[in-house]
């Protein structure tokens, strides 16, 4: 993979702050998806986690937006329906004793906006630690930099590992990895609350079945959520044997997915892919620690130097544009100029100029109009002969008068008229056939025919006796006299 390729990528560092060292994973947003670079553990030293930060960032080892991330003992992370919040207070007054005492803490609060229910999310942690780890990475931009609850990167990487059923939306997912459980409760994609515990490694259903009970019940108590609908549990086992326990302890429909490490190394590269995300919705526990932003910060040179350019380039494409429609423009009005020059009429002229005008309307009314579609009639008349009865000859007629101009009209009397011939054999001794009847009858209903002859009158029959059978001939005359 060549070197320009790794440096076209949007790359990311997740940070595990443990107790005793700091986990590193570099990740990099690639062709394939979200990989992870490499990953390292650094122990701290005799001055800390700020030590350890100061010499990541003078070796140059963090690329892109750093998120720092707190396991799940060392943070606090809770939500509630944003209506029952009046103030930071109300939430932050059942922080753990550790977090709480002397008001040693830093918190952070963001808005989780579902369909029917919005929830205030608060994440908190000790200030010493968030003081550390800003003061480490000062020379990181602020708008960079990032401290997380590091289970919440954990849910994200659980939840893009597979699909849950459509028709759940209140979810408890467990993740089990090696004796150590972490359970969420989650209302679609958002995670509103955690349970870290300890399980049985050949029967997790107990430990599962007690975290379940914890998470629902306060689901329904303090988020008024409905029951859950299903339990999703990650695990490295026998997913059959871990499902049926599950669901038989809990008593809850449960669908068991592949397992999702509760390893630093795993924790970092989760935070590293949030970090990826335009727009992430953990609560921040430095947003208050920050000093304000630059305007260099707010509104980088580069970009700055970006956005000068497109909207010159911009402009430029603009003025092209109304340039073109100027010129479009005034050729527009000299067309019209010259055609108006051309069609210009003088008064005493319009009176002879309206008479030749609606004279050759009336004679395009006459031939379009009035005038006899005679295929048409042509090929309506087969389908109505008999067997024995046939045509030799059709004569057709359509006079009308041109007009004229001249103060004189002239009384035409103008007739349509359509003639048919033909011949037929009937027994020596019989009558006239009843074929040539049928058949003007049926002439009288046709459609295309009546349209323009709706008189049809009777036929003259002439009979030239024969020995056995007798020829006749008959004309019939379909018209219309006066229109």
């Amino acid at each position: 993979m060549s070197l320009l390729k790794v440096i076209r990528w949007k790359k990311a560092t997740g940070l595990i702050l443990g107790e005793d060292r700091l986990t590193i994973a570099r990740v990099a947003s690639t062709a394939a998806g979200i990989q992870t670079l490499d990953t390292e553990d650094i122990e701290y030293g005799e001055e800390g986690v700020r030590g350890a930060l100061e010499s990541l960032v003078e070796n140059k080892k963090l690329a892109g937006l750093v998120v720092a991330g707190l396991p799940a003992h060392r943070v606090y992370f809770a939500a509630k329906p944003s209506d029952e919040i009046a103030d930071a207070a109300d939430v932050l007054e059942v922080l753990p004793p550790a977090l709480s005492a002397g008001s040693k803490y830093v918190f952070h609060q963001v808005t989780l906006k579902g369909k029917k229910q919005t929830y205030t999310a608060t994440g908190a942690c000790q200030k010493d630690i968030a003081r550390d780890v800003l003061a480490g990475l000062e020379d990181v931009k602020a708008t960079r930099l990032r401290l997380e609850p590091a289970p919440l990167s954990l849910f994200a990487a659980a939840r893009n590992s597979g699909k849950m059923p459509r028709r759940w939306r209140n979810t408890i997912r467990i993740l089990l990895d090696g004796g150590r459980g972490l359970a969420f409760l989650a209302k679609g994609k958002r995670a509103l609350a955690w349970r870290p515990f300890r399980y049985d490694e050949e029967d997790p259903g107990p430990a599962v079945a007690t975290s379940v009970r914890g998470l629902r019940t306060f689901g329904r108590a303090d988020l008024a959520l409905d029951d859950v609908d299903g339990l999703i549990v990650h695990t490295a086992g026998d997913r059959g044997a871990v499902e049926s326990s599950c669901e038989e302890y809990a008593g809850i429909e449960t669908k068991a997915m592949p397992p999702v490490a509760l390893d630093s190394e795993t924790a970092a590269a989760a935070l590293g892919a949030a970090g990826l995300k335009a727009r992430s919705e953990s609560p921040d526990m430095l947003q208050r620690l920050k000093p304000p932003p630059s305007i260099r910060d707010i509104f980088p040179w580069g970009v700055a130097a970006l956005l000068s350019l497109a909207v010159l380039g911009t402009g430029y494409q603009l003025s092209e544009a109304a340039d073109l429609a100027e010129h479009k423009r005034r050729m527009a009005v000299g067309s019209t100029r010259k055609d108006a020059k051309k069609a210009k009429v003088k008064v005493p002229q319009l009176k002879k100029r309206h008479k030749e005008l609606a004279l050759e309307m009336e004679l395009v009314y006459n031939f379009i109009v009035k005038r006899v579609s005679w295929a048409e009639a042509i090929r309506d008349l087969p389908p109505r002969l008999s067997d024995s009865v046939g045509l030799y000859g059709i004569r057709g007629r359509c006079s009308f008068t041109m007009p004229s101009n001249t103060k004189t009209k002239i009384k035409v009397l103008e007739t349509k008229e359509l003639v048919l011939m033909g011949r037929g054999r009937i027994p020596r001794g019989q009558a006239a056939p009843e074929e040539i009847t049928q058949l003007l009858e049926s002439i009288a209903q046709s459609d295309v025919i009546k349209k323009d002859f709706p008189r049809v009158d009777g036929a003259t029959v002439t009979r030239k006796p024969g020995k056995k059978v007798d020829a006749i001939n008959f004309v019939a005359r379909c018209s219309k006299p006066k229109w």
